[in-house]
């Protein structure tokens, strides 16, 4: 029993996902226990030791099969050179609005801010993905209530933001670096 504990221990890691009782949770913290929250939403959040793992109360879910078909679906409909293309200004990332789907537009908004180009709250951007999962039938939620296969979404949407930034030359971390300074 020991031999698994054991094996299990060094099989978690923080960002993993563990599934109690039918609800998703990302392991953020590993120490002699380990804890978990739902993702974005600190509050709801559990503890687990190996046994619960070794014993079936937690379920470690594997780190490459654990993709709702919602974010396959997505991902299919993401073609990085013509997003690229439709966000492509005169000197790099375009700085105005792109005419093109709600998708664009999001990726857009969360390029220019987190590259730094413009400083304003991106407000607008999470409804114009939201306009865009519901226009094309997939099943998810951005909203401030979330769900699993929402929040899978914008965990791919950040990847795919930072790759649009580094693609023209930007530092994704620009506006986090410029707003540092003022958190303290």
């Amino acid at each position: 029993m020991e031999q698994n504990n054991a094996t299990t221990e060094a099989q978690i890691e923080e960002g993993d996902k563990v599934r109690k009782d039918g609800e998703v949770y990302v392991v953020c913290w590993d120490g002699i226990s380990y804890k978990a929250e739902k993702p974005n939403d600190t509050f709801d959040r559990i503890r687990f030791k190996d046994e619960d793992v070794a014993n079936g109360d937690v379920e470690l879910l594997d780190r490459d099969a654990y993709v709702t078909d919602e974010v396959k679906e997505l991902k299919d409909q993401i073609d990085f050179d013509e997003l690229t293309d439709a966000l492509e200004g005169r000197n790099g990332l375009r700085k105005s609005k792109p005419d093109a789907d709600h998708l664009t537009q999001y990726v857009w908004r969360m390029a220019v801010f987190h590259s730094g180009y413009k400083n304003e709250m991106p407000v607008m951007a999470r409804s114009w993905l939201q306009t865009y999962l519901d226009e094309n039938g997939i099943d998810a939620n951005v909203g401030r209530a979330s769900d699993n296969a929402g929040d899978e979404i914008k965990n791919l949407l950040e990847n795919t933001v930072d790759a649009v930034i580094m693609h023209f030359g930007r530092n994704p971390a620009q506006a986090a670096e410029r707003w540092n300074g003022l958190a303290y």
